[in-house]
C-alpha cells in the first residue's frame, strides 16, 4: 500500500487542474469554439488554507504580510486571465504573476492529460450515480421533499428554518451573530414552545418531533467546537468556523434535548440533518461566492424541493418514528463528527444556551438611558403627556413580489418612502407655519427598520429603481427602509437651515406581530402562531414611535435614529450625507 503524502496529494491536484486545462483547450479547439482554457498560480496569499496545520498557519498570519500576497494581490492573476485583452485567443497555457509562465515537464504531458480526462469522466458518472442512489431509507441525495412526504399527513408541522453567515457582527443581544442567529435564537423558541409540545403529544398521543436544521458545516468548527470564554472574541474570528460552531451547536442541542426529553418519559424525539448544499440567499455577504453559486449552483447543487426533502423526511416519515439524537443528511440516517459526539460538550452547550438566554430575556427588559426598554409599551413612554395634535401615519410594505405603483414606480420604494417623502412635503409649509405661530416644536418621525442594513449593495439603486432583473425583496424592502432614515437626516439639515423649531427623526419600532407579511402565507402563519412568544405586541410596537414624537427627553433631537424608546445607531449607509442629498433630489424629481 502507498503511502499517503499530504503536500504530494496537494500537488497532485492542482497537477490534474494544469492537465484538464490542456486537455480542455484542445477539446474546444478541435469543436471550433471560440472559448478559451488556461491555468495558473495566483502566487502565495495570506488565506485560511493551512487551517488544517495550526502551526504554518500561525506563521502565515504572522509573518505572511510582511513576505506574501494580500488578496487584492492574489486575485491579479486570476482577472488578468480572465479579463485582459492581452489573453484573447491564448488557450491552454500557464500564466504566474499575470505573465505567461512554464509548467512543469508533467504539466505538459499529452497522454498524461489525455488519460486524466477519461478517468475524471468514469469519475463523473460515478458521482452522478452515487446522486441518484437510494440509501436504506428508499431515498437518496436528488430525492425532493414531493417524493419524500407523498401520502403522508403533515398537518401541524411548522418548519422554522432560519441560518446566516457574515463577517464578524455581533447581535442586538451582544452575542456574534452566526451563534445567535442560527443557535441561540432557536435554543430560545425551543425552550418557548417546549411546554406546549409536551402538552400536545400527551394529549394527542402522537409523537412530537423537533428537528434542527444543522450542516455539513459542523466539521469545520473551531478547533475546540464551541469557544464558550471567546463567543464574542473578534480577533480570532474567522467566518467559516464561527458557522461550522453554530451548526455544531445545532446538533449537540438536538442530541442533549433528545437525552431530556427520553428522561421526561415523553413522546417528543430530537434530530439534527444537513439539508444539502442548496442555491439560496445564505452566501448573500459574500458576493464573489454568492456570483459563483447563482451562476453554477444549479447545475451541482440542490434545487429548493430537493434542499427540503431531509428536513420533511425526519419532520413526517413513518420510518424515523421513535428516532431521536440522530443526526441525517439525504434522507437517511448519516454520521455526525466526533466533536458532535460529545455528551460533555452538548452538556456544557446546554447549560451556556440556558445563560443566554437569561441574558437574553434581561436585555428584553433592562432599560437603557431613557429609561425605557424593549418591553416598554405606548402608554408606558407617554405616561403624564399631553398628546394632543399627534398625527401619526405608518404604513408599509414588506418583502412583495415585484410590482410598480400606479406611478410606474417600484412598490415597496413608493408606498414605504415616496408616499411618505410627497405627504411631507405637502405638509411641510402648514408645519412651520404651526411652530412659529404657537412657538412649540414640531416633529417629524420617520418608521424605518433595522432592515435598512439589508438593502442593496449600493444602498439606492437610483438608475435601477423599477429593474425587475436584479429585484430582491428583501433588499428592495431595505432600500426603502434605508430611504426612510436618510429622509430624515437630510430634512433635519434643511430645517435646522431654515431656522424652524421642527425636528426629524427615524426609527425602528421592533419586530411586531402585524399583517407585513402578508405576502409570504407560510411566514405570516408562523408569526402568528409563535409571535405571541417573542415579537412585541402592537403597544410595545408603537412605544418607540410615540417616544420619539411626544417625549421631553427627545426635545431638541434632530437627524437622530432610534430603538427601542433609546438613542440607537444606524448603519454607515444611514450616516452618508452625499447619499441622504442625492436622495433628497431624486425624490423631489420623482414627486414634481
Amino acid at each position: 500500500m502507498y503511502r499517503y503524502n499530504r503536500l504530494a496529494a496537494y500537488g497532485q491536484s492542482k497537477l490534474a487542474n494544469v492537465l484538464h486545462a490542456n486537455e480542455l483547450a484542445k477539446h474546444l479547439k478541435e469543436d471550433g469554439v471560440e472559448i478559451t482554457a488556461n491555468s495558473l498560480h495566483p502566487g502565495s496569499i495570506v488565506t485560511n488554507l493551512f487551517r488544517h496545520h495550526s502551526f504554518v498557519e500561525g506563521l502565515v498570519n504572522t509573518i505572511g504580510k510582511f513576505v506574501l500576497k494580500d488578496v487584492q494581490q492574489g486575485a491579479a492573476t486570476t482577472c488578468y486571465v480572465a479579463l485582459h485583452p492581452q489573453v484573447k485567443g491564448t488557450s491552454g497555457e500557464y500564466f504566474s504573476d499575470s505573465n505567461l509562465a512554464k509548467a512543469s515537464s508533467q504539466a505538459g504531458d499529452v497522454e498524461l492529460a489525455k488519460k486524466l480526462w477519461d478517468f475524471s469522466m468514469n469519475c463523473k458518472e460515478r458521482m452522478c450515480w452515487l446522486f441518484r442512489k437510494k440509501g436504506p431509507s428508499g431515498f437518496s441525495y436528488s430525492s425532493t421533499a414531493e417524493e419524500v412526504t407523498q401520502g403522508i399527513d403533515g398537518t401541524g408541522l411548522t418548519a422554522i428554518v432560519t441560518g446566516v453567515g457574515t463577517p464578524f457582527t455581533l447581535s442586538e443581544d451582544n452575542i456574534e451573530l452566526q451563534f445567535a442567529t442560527n443557535h441561540i435564537g432557536h435554543f430560545l423558541l425551543t425552550n418557548l414552545l417546549l411546554d406546549t409540545m409536551k402538552k400536545t403529544a400527551r394529549e394527542s398521543r402522537r409523537e412530537g418531533r423537533i428537528v434542527n436544521v444543522s450542516s455539513e458545516g459542523h466539521r469545520h468548527a473551531y478547533r475546540e467546537g464551541i469557544r464558550f470564554d471567546r463567543i464574542n472574541d473578534q480577533s480570532g474570528y474567522r467566518g467559516l468556523a464561527a458557522y461550522g460552531q453554530s451548526k455544531l451547536a445545532n446538533v449537540l442541542h438536538a442530541n442533549e434535548l433528545a437525552k431530556r426529553l427520553k428522561e421526561d418519559g415523553v413522546e417528543i424525539t430530537a434530530n439534527s440533518l444537513h439539508p444539502g448544499a442548496i442555491v439560496t440567499n445564505i452566501f448573500r455577504h459574500n458576493s464573489f461566492v454568492e456570483g459563483l453559486v447563482n451562476m453554477i449552483g444549479k447545475f451541482v447543487l440542490k434545487d429548493v424541493h430537493q434542499g427540503a426533502a431531509t428536513t420533511c423526511y425526519v419532520a413526517l416519515h413513518p420510518q424515523v418514528k421513535g428516532t431521536s439524537g440522530e443526526y441525517f443528511s439525504d434522507s437517511n440516517l448519516a454520521k455526525a463528527s466526533s466533536q458532535a459526539g460529545d455528551v460533555e460538550l452538548a452538556k456544557k452547550l446546554w447549560d451556556f444556551s440556558m445563560n443566554c438566554k437569561e441574558r437574553m430575556w434581561w436585555l428584553f427588559r433592562k432599560k437603557g438611558p431613557s429609561g425605557f426598554s424593549y418591553s416598554s409599551t405606548a402608554e408606558e413612554v407617554t405616561q403624564g403627556i399631553d398628546g394632543t395634535g399627534l398625527t401619526a401615519i405608518v404604513t408599509g410594505i414588506m418583502a412583495t413580489p415585484f410590482m410598480l405603483s400606479k406611478d410606474n414606480i417600484e412598490l415597496q420604494f413608493a408606498t414605504n418612502h415616496i408616499g411618505h417623502f410627497l405627504l411631507t412635503n405637502l405638509l411641510l409649509d402648514t408645519m412651520k407655519k404651526t411652530a412659529r405661530e404657537s412657538r412649540r416644536e414640531g416633529r417629524i418621525v420617520n418608521v424605518s427598520s433595522e432592515a435598512h442594513r439589508v438593502a442593496y449593495r449600493e444602498g439606492i439603486r437610483f438608475d435601477r429603481i423599477n429593474d425587475q432583473s436584479g429585484y430582491n425583496r428583501l433588499a428592495a424592502y431595505g432600500q426603502s427602509k434605508l430611504a426612510n432614515v436618510l429622509h430624515a437626516n437630510e430634512l433635519a439639515k434643511h430645517l435646522k437651515e431654515d431656522g424652524v423649531e421642527i425636528t426629524a427623526n427615524s426609527l425602528h419600532p421592533g419586530s411586531i406581530v402585524t399583517n407585513i407579511l402578508r405576502h409570504h402565507s407560510f411566514i405570516e402563519g408562523l408569526v402568528n402562531m409563535i409571535g405571541k412568544f417573542v415579537l412585541k405586541d402592537v403597544h410595545q410596537g408603537a412605544a418607540t414611535t410615540c417616544y420619539v414624537a411626544l417625549h421631553p427627553q427627545v426635545k431638541g433631537t434632530s437627524g437622530e435614529y432610534f430603538s427601542d424608546s433609546n438613542l440607537a445607531k444606524a448603519s454607515s449607509q444611514a450616516g452618508d450625507v452625499e447619499l441622504a442629498k442625492k436622495l433628497w433630489d431624486f425624490s423631489m424629481k420623482l414627486v414634481k
